[in-house]
C-alpha cells in the first residue's frame, strides 16, 4: 500500500421507487404577512412558487419525513401549486426517496499527501470556507475571485438565505468544487444539486474527512426547526484528501473530528480500532496516518455501499446524533458537531443500559473506549467552551427534550429515534428504536447526573 495515496472507492446504488411512502399528507398554503419576503427568496434560489409555505406548513405539523404528499382536487390549484409540492416534499428532511439519482453511481475518495496548489479549472464555481481561506491561502491562489465564493463557516450561516448569496454569484457553471469544513460542503453540496450540477469536494476538517464528503448527504439547517432540515441526496464525482490540511485546525475541531472516528468504530464493534482512536486523541501531535484515516473512512463508505439512501443499516451512522443534534440547538451552536456527537455516544449507551438492552460486561467494555478519552468532553470540558453551561438545570434538560422533537429521523413528536446498543450473544448490534418522550425524558435526568458526577472525578 502506498502511504502517500489510498484511493477508496463508492458505489452508490440505486435507488427504490417509491420505497418510503407510509403516508399521504394534504397542504394548502395559507395566507402569510410576508408573503412579498418569501416569493422574493423563492425566486432568488429558483425554487417553485409556494415552497417555502409547503415547508413551513410541514415543520408548523411536524410531518415525519417518509410521506409523499398529495396537493388538493381544484385543478386551478392543483396546476399552480403541484410543483412546488413535488420539490417541497424533496428536500423537506431529504426524504422520501422517490427517484433515480441524479449523480454518477460511483466516485472516488483519494486520501493524499501532501498538499499542492489547487489548479484552476476554468469550466468551475468554486465555494470556499473563508476560515480556511485565510490559513492556506497558497492553495486558492491560482483561483480566478470572479468564480470564488468565500462562505463563511458557522452553523447559523448554514441557511436558505445562504444559499442565495452563493447562488447569486454562480455564472451558470456546470460543475462545482467546493473546499472547507463539514458546514460549507453540506451547504454549497446542497445549491449544487439544486441546480444539478457535478462538484467535488475538498474537505478540509477531520469531520468533513470521515463523514461529510463520504454519505452523499448535503443540506442546511432551517430555523427555529434544527439542523440539516431541508436537503438532498447529492454524491460528488471525487473527494480529495490532504491530512496536511489537518495541521491548523483548531484542537476543539480536531477532537470531535475523532469523537466522530470514534463512533465510526463503534459502528463497526471494532474496539480495537476504538483504541487506536482513542490513543491518537491522548497524543500532544497529530499523528494520524493515512492507513487509520482509510481504516476509518472505510467503515462509513462499506454502510454507504449497502444502503445510499438511508432505508436500512445507513440509519447505523446516527448513532449518537438525536442527542448531538439537540444538545447543538440548546446551546446556541456554541458546541461543534464532534464534541456534541461523542457525548451522544455516551447519552446512547447510558440510555442502553437503562432499557436493559445490554448487559453490564458490554456497558463496560464500551464506557471503557470512552472514558478518559479526550475527544468525549467531559461536564468540565464542556464548561471550558461555555462557562455558564449547568446540564443538571431543568430549563436546559427541557430544551433538549423540545428539540429531540423537531429530530428528522422521528416518526411522531411524541416518540423519538435512536440508534442504540443491544446484546447479541458475546457481543453488540446495533438498532433503531422509537422511545417514548417521557421515557427520554426521564432517563437524561439521570443520565445527566451521571455524566457530571463522572465529569467531577476526572
Amino acid at each position: 500500500m502506498n502511504l502517500n495515496s489510498i484511493k477508496i472507492s463508492i458505489h452508490t446504488g440505486q435507488i427504490q421507487k417509491e420505497s418510503l411512502v407510509l403516508e399521504q399528507k394534504f397542504f394548502k398554503p395559507g395566507s402569510e404577512k410576508n408573503e412579498l419576503d418569501l416569493s422574493r427568496q423563492e425566486t432568488e434560489l429558483g425554487f417553485p412558487d409556494g415552497t417555502i409555505r409547503l415547508l413551513n406548513e410541514a415543520f408548523i405539523r411536524q410531518i415525519p419525513k417518509n410521506c409523499v404528499w398529495r396537493t388538493i382536487s381544484d385543478e386551478d390549484y392543483k396546476s399552480h401549486f403541484e410543483g412546488a409540492l413535488c420539490f417541497a416534499n424533496q428536500i423537506y428532511k431529504r426524504g422520501p426517496v422517490t427517484s433515480q439519482p441524479t449523480r454518477p453511481n460511483r466516485y472516488d475518495i483519494l486520501l493524499q499527501q501532501p498538499a499542492t496548489v489547487l489548479q484552476p479549472d476554468s469550466d468551475a464555481y468554486y465555494v470556499v470556507d473563508r476560515g480556511f481561506a485565510d490559513l492556506w491561502p497558497n492553495f486558492l491562489s491560482k483561483i480566478d475571485p470572479k468564480k470564488k465564493f468565500m462562505f463563511k463557516p458557522s452553523e447559523k450561516d448554514k441557511s436558505l438565505e445562504n444559499c442565495a448569496k452563493i447562488l447569486a454569484k454562480w455564472q451558470g457553471q456546470s460543475h462545482w468544487i467546493i473546499v472547507g469544513g463539514g458546514i460549507c460542503l453540506d451547504t454549497a453540496g446542497f445549491c449544487a444539486s439544486l441546480k444539478g450540477c457535478s462538484f467535488d469536494y475538498f474537505p478540509t476538517t477531520l469531520l468533513s474527512m470521515i463523514d461529510v464528503s463520504v454519505g452523499g448527504k448535503t443540506g442546511v439547517n432551517y430555523a427555529p426547526y434544527g439542523k440539516n432540515q431541508v436537503g438532498l441526496f447529492a454524491f460528488p464525482t471525487q473527494v480529495r484528501i490532504h491530512t496536511e490540511f489537518l495541521k491548523t485546525l483548531p484542537q476543539e475541531h480536531w477532537l470531535g473530528g475523532l469523537a466522530e472516528a470514534t463512533k465510526h468504530a463503534l459502528i463497526k464493534c471494532d474496539i480495537q480500532l476504538s483504541n487506536k482512536i482513542k490513543l491518537i486523541s491522548n497524543q500532544t501531535t497529530r499523528d494520524l496516518s493515512l492507513d487509520v484515516l482509510s481504516q476509518i473512512i472505510q467503515v462509513k463508505a462499506k454502510i454507504i455501499e449497502q444502503d445510499p439512501f438511508e432505508m436500512n443499516v445507513r440509519k447505523q451512522l446516527n448513532l449518537g446524533h438525536t442527542f448531538a443534534h439537540a444538545l447543538e440547538k440548546s446551546t446556541d451552536y456554541h458546541i461543534p458537531h464532534g464534541i456534541a456527537v461523542g457525548i451522544g455516544l455516551l447519552f446512547n449507551l447510558f440510555l442502553s443500559q437503562k432499557l436493559e438492552l445490554i448487559n453490564a460486561g458490554a456497558f463496560k467494555e464500551i464506557h471503557q473506549t470512552l472514558k478518559n478519552n479526550p475527544s468525549i468532553f467531559s461536564s468540565k470540558e464542556l464548561q471550558s467552551i461555555i462557562p455558564e453551561l449547568d446540564e443538571k438545570d431543568p430549563a436546559f434538560q427541557t430544551n433538549i427534550i423540545e428539540n429531540m422533537k423537531q429530530d428528522k429521523k422521528n416518526h411522531s413528536a411524541e416518540k423519538f429515534s435512536f440508534i442504540l446498543f443491544r446484546q447479541e450473544s458475546q457481543r453488540y448490534t446495533l438498532q433503531e428504536h422509537h422511545i417514548s418522550k417521557d421515557i427520554v425524558q426521564r432517563h437524561l435526568k439521570v443520565f445527566f447526573n451521571f455524566y457530571h458526577d463522572e465529569g467531577e472525578a476526572k
